[in-house]
């Protein structure tokens, strides 16, 4: 896939270490460790962004910016945040096991002309208080081990140490926020996404989520506020 960034990044680190050899007056800088990199990249939704998604678990990402780019990469974060305002944006990163190769040849050339989703056009739902849905915030967060071969510098595997996805709404209203089977069997969230003319270009979606932390605001001088938590583990 191809994504229309406004930002990305891509760094790599190499460590080294100084070798003195006895006997003669011998210096050598070796590496210390592998080499290791990070990348990261914001960018406009123009679709569901499922396949983006879908990068859990043993599933080895390729990308690059550019001509500078890495193999056998996992995300590790992917993020969406979702106010009436602007268009909406994803945030990925990635961490890769090698060092940056330079003239990386892979995937077509981004184009423009995308309709793209907005926050005043996109609609959420999944739980009965926002009905006056003022934000939607959702993340996936995942963690991993590397593996590596002796005498290369190849992975052998990975071994993810955490998973989670979690989302908060923050509306008005209140009504009963929580289904009265909510800790028996958890909720669905949804994310209708459309485009400010009102174009839908597709949904994002959990089910089996817990409430994680639920809050009232009230004044005199606006509406009665919640704030909605929501979590799972995989």
């Amino acid at each position: 896939v191809t994504k229309l960034a406004s930002e990305a990044s891509i760094s790599e680190n190499l460590s080294y270490e100084r070798k003195d050899e006895l006997g003669a007056e011998i210096v050598r800088t070796v590496p210390n460790e592998r080499a290791a990199g990070s990348f990261s990249m914001s960018y406009y939704l123009s679709d569901s962004d499922s396949a983006i998604r879908g990068l859990t678990g043993y599933s080895p990402v390729t990308g690059k910016i550019g001509d500078y780019g890495f193999i056998s990469g996992f995300m590790t974060r992917y993020s969406i945040s979702v106010d009436p305002n602007e268009p909406i944006q994803a945030n990925v990163s990635v961490d890769f096991y090698s060092a940056i190769n330079r003239s990386m040849v892979v995937g077509a050339g981004p184009s423009g002309g995308l309709d793209l989703a907005h926050g005043g056009g996109s609609v959420g739902s999944g739980i009965s208080f926002n009905t006056g849905l003022f934000s939607f915030d959702y993340e996936i967060s995942q963690a991993f081990t590397p593996y590596l071969q002796l005498g290369n510098t190849g992975l052998m595997s990975v071994e993810r140490t955490n998973g989670s996805i979690s989302c908060s709404l923050k509306g008005s209203g209140l009504a009963d926020a929580v289904a009265d089977d909510f800790c028996d069997s958890g909720t669905g969230i949804s994310l209708n996404l459309k485009t400010l003319c009102g174009t839908s270009i597709g949904t994002i979606q959990e089910l089996g989520m817990k409430l994680a932390d639920c809050k009232i605001s009230i004044d005199n001088a606006s509406d009665v506020i919640g704030e909605v938590s929501l979590i799972k583990y995989f």
